[in-house]
């Protein structure tokens, strides 16, 4: 199948006018610019304050890479130039208080926070690995920031990484086991105990009483996530791959298998607990070993039942919806009314008013979602944001139909790319071929705006034909 794909865009490719060397504009590019007019009718306007953004991208690149400069890349949703633009795959979000944009932990591009004048700065640039697994930003210092490299089934990092200056340095504490814990699923600081730092690792879940000093195992295995309530600072969920889901009810000193979730085959599962009932618990995972969907499960007495959450897409009840991908992607969050559940594999699914248990498609701007996130504005506003594999997207209830990007994605330069190939007589002319954002060719250097789709989905490979 990849063989004909390829096969099939390299044919492509040389019909289309868009990757030949001709040095007229290619009449596809003159109509693009008419559906982007459209689209933008202050084109000319935000055209100005896009190339002013891009020349400081490029300024800040020749300082840290003389002679590099970043081409920034912003990909059209496939077939409507309305669509969303991407960035790249993000693993992790975290919120400081008060701030309107989360920082941003890519699969493989590393840490990045956005500044007050609207550009994207990587604060991880010190870490010998770019590889995401996890972090956490300390809600009452942002320079104290707790990251975990490595992310589970794609690639191994090189342990954990803190800093106290906001990412100018990073160091390992001596205490941690860095060669074991080779992949991160959850970091978070204690809302109950300013002291206590909670590390997720295929290593194990470990405590740190001195935020970072020292470390207590409590939990061995491969464990895939922690959650704890938030009423209650001694009751924790854990889920342990090819183990099982646990109960503690002493701060994690010691566990209880819930017999429901007593499985060999248990792969990446998340656990949620209603911020304002921890008797309302959810569970959502997958199989080990197809990564097909386990089931998504919701108890109302803390775990002692058992109830089994309907799916309801494309027309009938779903049994899958990782579709392959469960220990690649599984999302999960709850509002603090416990009225709001969502969860995510492939799609995205959300239950509003939850009281009826059935969940239904939820539409974001990108499949693959890896993490989601509840902003409170208020006590009662809120906003909800999720990673997935086209980058960031946020949702505003009662302003936005669906989870958008274009806004919260401008040039986060963090675009995975399986391969790409350049024009030997027109330098400016460069095809791309990214991890799930698309084949694009790039015909100009004035604007991200000259990136041109072709194919959708994943790229893998391609080649530009010099000749034609």
């Amino acid at each position: 199948m990849l063989l004909i794909r390829w096969m099939a865009l390299i044919c492509f490719m040389l019909t289309v006018p868009l990757v030949t060397i001709q040095a007229q504009e290619p009449q596809e590019h003159r109509e693009g610019e008419i559906l982007f007019r459209e689209a933008w009718p202050d084109r000319e306007a935000y055209l100005r304050q896009i190339r002013a953004l891009e020349t400081s991208i490029a300024q800040e690149s020749d300082k840290s890479a003389a002679g590099w400069q970043n081409i920034p890349y912003r990909a059209l949703r496939a077939g409507n130039p309305n669509g969303s633009y991407w960035s790249g795959r993000v693993v992790d979000i975290d919120f400081f208080p008060g701030d309107s944009f989360p920082y941003v932990l890519s699969a493989s591009g590393g840490l990045y926070r956005r500044t007050g004048n609207g550009k994207w700065q990587n604060i991880s640039a010190s870490v010998t690995s770019p590889a995401g697994g996890a972090f956490a930003v300390c809600p009452r210092n942002r320079n104290f920031i707790v990251l975990g490299t490595g992310e589970f089934t794609q690639s191994d990092g090189t342990g954990l990484w803190i800093t106290h200056d906001g990412g100018n340095s990073w160091f390992q504490p001596d205490s941690f086991p860095h060669a074991s814990a080779r992949n991160f699923f959850r970091i978070f600081f204690d809302p109950f105990n300013d002291s206590l730092l909670h590390i997720v690792s295929s290593a194990g879940y470990y405590q740190s009483p001195d935020l970072g000093q020292s470390f207590i195992r409590k939990r061995t295995g491969r464990v895939c996530w922690v959650e704890q309530s938030a009423l209650n600072p001694d009751i924790l969920y854990s889920a342990v791959l090819q183990s099982g889901v646990y109960k503690s009810s002493d701060k994690g000193n010691t566990w209880q298998l819930l017999p429901r979730f007593s499985d060999s085959n248990l792969g990446k599962t998340r656990i949620a607990l209603c911020p304002s009932d921890d008797q309302v618990v959810f569970v959502h995972g997958a199989r080990f070993n197809d990564q097909k969907t386990k089931g998504f499960y919701f108890s109302k007495d803390g775990g002692t039942t058992w109830d089994t959450a309907q799916v309801f897409m494309d027309g009938r009840f779903q049994t899958d919806w990782h579709y392959g991908q469960g220990n690649y992607n599984n999302a999960l969050a709850i509002s603090a009314d416990c009225r709001d559940v969502l969860a995510a594999g492939v799609p995205m699914i959300r239950a509003n008013p939850v009281d009826s248990v059935v969940f239904t498609y939820f539409e974001s701007n990108h499949v693959d979602v890896h993490d989601i996130v509840f902003k409170y504005i208020n006590n009662i506003q809120y906003e909800i944001w999720n990673a997935n594999d086209g980058g960031i997207a946020r949702y505003r209830p009662g302003i936005d139909a669906r989870f958008v990007g274009n806004e919260v994605n401008e040039f986060l330069p963090i675009t995975q790319m399986y391969e790409h190939d350049g024009d030997k007589k027109q330098l400016e002319k460069v095809a791309i071929a990214t991890q799930d954002n698309m084949v694009a060719v790039r015909l100009h250097d004035t604007s991200p705006f000259d990136w041109m789709t072709i194919w959708g989905g994943d790229g893998f490979s391609l080649a530009l034909d010099n000749s034609n």
